[in-house]
């Protein structure tokens, strides 16, 4: 969005319920309410929609096969956080990683 593009948000099913309550929480807050389109739908049907869509970019947060299905459907054109459930990026900047790691 800070690049100026506009936003197709799915979540996974069981808590869409989340995003949809995030953005209306961004809307409240000003963000204009065409700026994000959310989905609610299942893997599969949104599957359909990024086969039959043309998206420029695609990212994606969860299972590596999951995410290597996606990267063949979207002929590469995907981002991929698949890190696990607590991983940290920490830059050159942590000066106390005992603590950060806490």
């Amino acid at each position: 969005m800070i690049a100026g593009n506009r936003v197709t948000i799915k979540g996974d099913s069981r808590c869409s319920i989340v995003i949809e309550q995030l953005l209306r929480l961004l809307h409240y807050c000003g963000l204009p309410k065409t700026d994000v389109d959310l989905v609610h739908m299942d893997g599969p049907e949104m599957e359909n929609v990024i086969r039959n869509f043309d998206f420029r970019m695609t990212q994606f947060t969860g299972s590596s096969n999951i995410a290597n299905h996606l990267g063949e459907v979207t002929k590469g054109k995907i981002k991929i956080e698949d890190s696990g459930f607590n991983w940290k990026v920490l830059g050159p900047d942590v000066s106390d990683i005992d603590y950060v790691t806490w």
